[in-house]
């Protein structure tokens, strides 16, 4: 059973000497509901925290849950407490999981947030992920299937995970080159691009004869509702 140790706080500019908070986590704001209860009742619901040195080397004093009640706490400068939770983290990976399963009982992490938190702790595949993302017009999501070599089915798993790795950049490279190309008839979706370089690697692919397929039918196609356009895709080249 984990231990507890309740710490209480004064003074704010004492506090934010002593308390940190986690960089990827979700920024604290001071919000009109809880000003309304903390006037009225003052501060009555703990915040979590943690010591840790694995984000930097350095022990700190972490929150982890109750960012809204600081802030709040300290505009309204009243005085707040929380509860130490004793829990060592031998991992990056560990702490990740445990602060996403905090904020999942309110609102549940996107893949983004996943790929921002391991991004921000040194993982380098993440940053370049975040990276490549920024120049191409498709989800995050999207690339890191792509650049992992993953179905969308399979990606949040390997993201929560911190097992991201890139393995097929050039194949999506090209990808997205071509993509571009074809954009001139009209752009493609996520899911489009994604059966696009699947479709690439085989041998049958022809730039050709599937630019002037995809003129032809863009148009209808991706009006479909389908979970992938591998069959219509792979079709037009074998007609």
């Amino acid at each position: 059973m984990t231990k507890i140790s309740l710490l209480q706080f004064q003074n704010e500019l004492t506090d934010k000497e002593q308390i940190n908070f986690i960089p990827f986590n979700r920024t604290g704001r001071v919000r009109a509901d809880l000003i309304k209860t903390m006037n009225k009742y003052g501060f009555i619901v703990p915040i979590i925290m943690i010591r840790t040195s694995i984000l930097d080397g350095i022990e700190k004093l972490y929150v982890v849950d109750g960012h809204n009640r600081v802030a709040t706490a300290r505009f309204l400068k009243i005085p707040y407490f929380g509860i130490l939770l004793d829990i060592k983290f031998f991992s990056v990976e560990e702490l990740v999981g445990f602060i996403s399963s905090l904020n999942n009982t309110q609102k549940a992490w996107t893949n983004y947030e996943y790929i921002t938190a391991f991004a921000h702790v040194g993982k380098k595949d993440y940053q370049d992920l975040i990276k490549f993302k920024s120049s191409v017009p498709f989800s995050i999501s999207t690339m890191a299937c792509m650049l992992h070599g993953s179905s969308r089915f399979s990606i949040s798993t390997v993201i929560k995970n911190g097992n991201f790795k890139i393995s097929k950049l050039k194949e999506t490279k090209d990808t997205i080159d071509y993509a571009g190309e074809l954009s001139k008839y009209k752009p493609l979706t996520n899911r489009m691009v994604m059966s696009l370089q699947n479709v690439m690697s085989l041998e049958i692919f022809d730039k050709k004869k599937f630019e002037e397929a995809y003129a032809k039918y863009c148009h209808k196609i991706d009006k479909l509702s389908l979970d992938t356009f591998e069959d219509t895709f792979i079709s037009w080249l074998q007609s």
